[in-house]
């Protein structure tokens, strides 16, 4: 559970000072944390909304290193029984720091113990039954939380979310919150920086496209891919191989058969209500055109409501068929070509 990578695509923000932000508004809030630290304010714990890819698993990273002490991360997908929580509680000191990583899909008996943790501050007994099916582990839920009886010193917590709906309100009201927006400007410094962490020589105009695919994904964080898709084509390359725009923009292509299908039509709906027109949205995206005429009859109703299916499709059908030239037409042409090429 300890935060304790042996490697990893993106590296960790020396501070919250390092998290590139045009708007300033994270500077107030390492304000704010430097004030915690010092004990010039009282310490709250800290919840941080943002739509998928903001960089909220970076930032609390980062507030929880200025804190000092040990940094435990917990996942909704985490393989944890409830003896192993009961022992990480039990280890935790004063001062030290839990990140619960999109807290509002975690759910079940999970919730409960760790909101009884975080804000009651009471954990339970090291020989605590186990969460699921067990016998004694319903036993405790209906219990309650009245089998928590150990009581935890002062610890941090920081937790993140993108759909505050789902917090419970028991971290919810009293925590302090802070929303991200994604920003272009945020987005590329943090993939650049991850490019020169894995040792990818890389010109800057390269980073632009990369950075514009993890914005317009939709419902899919795909920092992570991408990243790794560069590292992949730097190990082809080889030491001497350089990225510039065009390979980032090849890699784009190869990166959204990477994503959900429902996520992947999604983001190309949305281009398309921008564009509305095909060629423009698949352009803007960096597309695969076997993809663009995949999606674009589910999504062509959506955009463009007035607009026949009919005639939608012929677009798709006269753009993706490329237009013939009098050098292609005739028999005999295409055999001599054929000839020359081989």
């Amino acid at each position: 559970m300890k935060t304790s990578p042996t490697k990893q695509l993106f590296p960790q923000l020396a501070s919250v000072k390092h998290f590139v932000d045009p708007t300033g508004s994270v500077g107030s809030l390492d304000a704010i944390v430097d004030a915690m630290v010092s004990g010039s304010m009282p310490r709250k714990h800290i919840l941080l909304e943002g739509a998928i890819g903001s960089g909220k698993r970076h930032l609390a990273r980062a507030i929880a290193r200025e804190f000092g002490g040990a940094v435990y991360e917990l996942e909704p997908h985490s393989v944890i029984s409830r003896g192993e929580f009961a022992e990480l509680l039990h280890s935790l000191r004063r001062g030290d720091v839990i990140i619960a990583h999109n807290v509002d899909e975690m759910g079940g008996a999970f919730v409960r113990d760790l909101v009884v943790a975080i804000i009651g501050r009471r954990a339970p007994a090291p020989a605590a039954p186990v969460w699921g099916s067990d016998p004694t582990a319903m036993r405790a839920k209906s219990e309650g939380a009245a089998d928590m009886t150990w009581r935890l010193p002062e610890i941090q917590f920081i937790a993140t979310t993108n759909m505050i709906g789902g917090v419970p309100r028991q971290v919810l009201n009293p925590s302090l919150k802070f929303a991200l927006r994604s920003n272009a400007v945020g987005v590329a410094a943090g993939i650049a920086r991850a490019l020169r962490f894995n040792g990818v020589n890389f010109e800057l105009a390269a980073v632009e496209p990369l950075a514009e695919f993890v914005l317009a994904a939709k419902g899919e964080d795909m920092s992570d891919i991408i990243v790794a898709l560069v590292c992949a084509w730097q190990t082809l390359a080889g030491a001497e191989g350089r990225l510039v725009g065009e390979d980032a923009r090849k890699i784009v292509q190869h990166a959204w058969s990477f994503m959900p299908a429902a996520n992947t039509m999604r983001s190309f709906a949305d281009a398309l209500k921008v564009t509305g027109n095909l060629e423009a949205a698949v352009r803007q995206l960096n597309f695969p055109p076997h993809l663009a005429s995949e999606f674009a009859a589910a999504t062509a109703p959506s955009v463009a409501p007035t607009a026949e299916s009919t005639s939608v499709m012929q677009e798709i059908e006269r753009w993706l068929t490329p237009t013939p030239t009098s050098d292609d037409e005739g028999s005999g042409d295409d055999e001599s070509d054929e000839t020359d090429e081989e």
